[in-house]
């Protein structure tokens, strides 16, 4: 779990912004060209459309990314400790993520992003309930994430028939582990056995998985 959330993150599969309203289409915002300058002000007056800008710029570079940790600090600004708590993780604190997360009030974070913040509290939380299933599987089914990011929510909600509609439209090379674990529940589903057997062996001939995830959907394909 730890490694597989760390590369999420690091690969910005965290989720892009989602538009808010309904009768705009799921698109993930043009980061500006110019690299942002970290300081106070910036933290002040971060937008939730600048979190993975922020991310990306610093996630791999981990002198910057522990100056950025700081400098944010225990700022109150919803964007600002989405961030912290984003390069948390790519630092492997994922418990102190968690507790960063759950300073944001639930409603105030978008819809794309809270899936990250949604996978930690199943790993950390001692409530009964993930605070952000509710409204990650109503964003889901609104069409307000990006469609690999739909996937992943509605196969682990239990929507198999909608989450392989939506992976149909993805590109293998997105795919990571916990696309695999919901292809392996997707081919034990008779009804949807065929059309997942048809999607990943097209998936095998494109040339877009590495070989490590080549050879595990050749593990799935072959199992009876």
């Amino acid at each position: 779990m730890k490694k597989a959330l760390i590369l999420l993150v690091l690969t910005g599969l965290v989720g892009g912004m989602a538009a808010f309203a309904l009768n705009r289409p799921v698109t993930e915002p043009q980061a500006p060209s110019t690299p942002l300058y970290f300081n106070d002000a910036l933290f002040e007056t971060l937008a939730w459309a600048q979190v993975n800008q922020v991310a990306r710029q610093v996630s791999e570079q981990a002198a910057e990314r522990r100056y950025v940790i700081d400098l944010i600090g225990q700022r109150d600004h919803g964007p600002a400790i989405y961030t912290r708590a984003l390069l948390l993780i790519a630092d492997g604190k994922l418990r102190e993520a968690h507790r960063q997360f759950g300073r944001i009030s639930v409603d105030k974070i978008p819809p794309a992003l809270l899936y990250t913040p949604f996978r930690l509290a199943r790993q950390f939380s001692e409530k009964t309930s993930n605070p952000y299933q509710p409204l990650l599987v109503a964003a889901a089914n609104e069409q307000k994430l990006p469609r690999l990011l739909r996937a992943r929510v509605l196969a682990g909600n239990g929507q198999l028939e909608a989450a392989l509609t939506d992976y149909l439209g993805t590109d293998p090379a997105s795919w990571r582990q916990i696309d695999m674990t919901n292809f392996a529940g997707l081919l034990r589903h008779a009804g949807l056995a065929p059309e997942t057997r048809r999607l990943l062996q097209a998936a095998t001939k494109t040339g877009r998985l590495n070989a490590q995830r080549l050879q595990l959907l050749m593990d799935l394909l072959a199992e009876k």
